[in-house]
């Protein structure tokens, strides 16, 4: 095959999406927008929305202020700095709480909730 690591995974990634979901499953994903137009991007919110409707458990490590404030339900800020100074808990809760949080690193975010 000639497909690149990233695009074997997302093969991978679509054909679990896809399965039929039982309530019983965890998905684990690592910035899923990277790489991805808005389209597809809408296209990964629509099916994430439907697994977290089949109760299914979704822990996403993610970036992209927009699509964090529309999916989420609950947020774990970890801050800005990475490496020995990082990695702290700086605050938990509910995005619109977190984003609105002078503390938080997406303090001001508020805004994309909607």
């Amino acid at each position: 095959m000639t497909l690149s690591g990233g695009e074997s995974q997302r093969i991978k990634l679509a054909k679990c999406l896809g399965a039929k979901s039982n309530g019983k499953n965890l998905y684990i994903l690592d910035e899923p927008t990277s790489g991805l137009n808005q389209s597809d991007i809408e296209l990964l919110e629509k099916v994430l929305i439907r697994l977290s409707e089949n109760n299914e458990t979704i822990i996403i490590i993610e970036h992209n202020i927009e699509f964090i404030s529309h999916i989420s339900d609950y947020l774990i800020d970890l801050g800005t700095v990475a490496g020995q100074k990082g990695g702290n808990m700086i605050l938990q809760g509910f995005p619109k709480d977190i984003m609105g949080d002078e503390r938080s690193s997406w303090f001001g975010y508020e805004k994309f909730i909607y």
